[in-house]
């Protein structure tokens, strides 16, 4: 009978990183492309001396925002959950199983990638990112959206040129409570 003991080795190495994490099934070890970084403790904001302390993050261009929503404050213009899609984009984190972004056009690259994958019309790719399971208004949403970039929800999201996928990407991101800029072109 096989060994169904699963045993974790992390081999550390300079700088405050672990590398080469191995997981052993039994007699047969499996090495995991993947890197751990170890963050120092936030430090206590300033006092009436000045602004609050930036602190440190594993999402650098984040400020902390009490009452920010996620799109806002995670850099994730659409609301993406983490998974593998956003760890592609650089996601190292979650916030509330949400995916963090360094900045809102990796976030927007990242919806747009998905949204490659999902394809078919935009009513489509609206229905299966904000489902009526979810307690969404997906009908509602796949009208206000598709106006709002100035298309039809009958459109399919690979003939789209560049610039209508930048309009319903920003449209989206509008409906999901994002308030910064839109993505960029390039």
């Amino acid at each position: 009978m096989r060994d169904s003991r699963i045993a974790f080795r992390f081999r550390p190495v300079e700088g405050g990183r672990t590398t080469e994490p191995s997981i052993g099934f039994g007699a047969d070890t499996i090495r995991l492309p993947v890197e751990i970084r170890l963050h120092e403790a936030p430090r206590p904001a300033e006092t009436s001396k000045g602004p609050p302390a930036r602190l440190p993050s594993a999402k650098p261009s984040v400020m902390p925002g009490a009452g920010r929503n996620h799109p806002d404050r995670d850099n994730n213009p659409l609301d993406m959950r983490s998974g593998a899609t956003t760890r592609r984009f650089g996601s190292t984190t979650d916030d509330g199983g949400f995916a963090v972004f360094d900045s809102a056009q990796t976030g927007f690259a990242a919806a747009a990638s998905r949204f490659d994958r999902i394809g078919g019309t935009l009513d489509h790719i609206v229905s299966v990112w904000s489902p009526a399971a979810d307690n969404n208004d997906t009908a509602g949403m796949q009208k206000q959206i598709a106006a709002a970039a100035g298309l039809s929800g009958s459109q399919y999201w690979h003939d789209l040129s560049d610039a209508q996928k930048r309009a319903f990407l920003q449209a989206y991101a509008r409906r999901e409570g994002y308030h910064g800029g839109g993505p960029q072109a390039g």
